[in-house]
């Protein structure tokens, strides 16, 4: 999932549409082991949405930078 919208001022809308398209997948796709629910951005306040759906398991994410040979900052 890249993002998804909802009107903030409705209560558990968020978790709706979760809920919702987790449904629609499993019906769908039967065979779909993980939803993935991507990145927090380090924003607590998702991290802690996110958390709170209790996942299976945590990716650790890893960051790579390509260098061109004439890079400055390839020491």
């Amino acid at each position: 999932i890249h993002f998804e919208k909802a009107m903030d001022t409705t209560d558990g809308s968020y978790a709706a549409i979760n809920q919702a398209f987790a449904a629609y997948l499993m019906e769908k796709y039967p065979d779909v082991k993980w939803l993935n629910r991507e990145d927090d951005l380090g924003i607590e306040g998702l991290r802690n949405a996110k958390l709170s759906y209790k996942p299976d398991r945590l990716v650790e994410k890893y960051w790579a930078r390509f260098w061109e040979d004439d890079d400055e900052d390839a020491d």
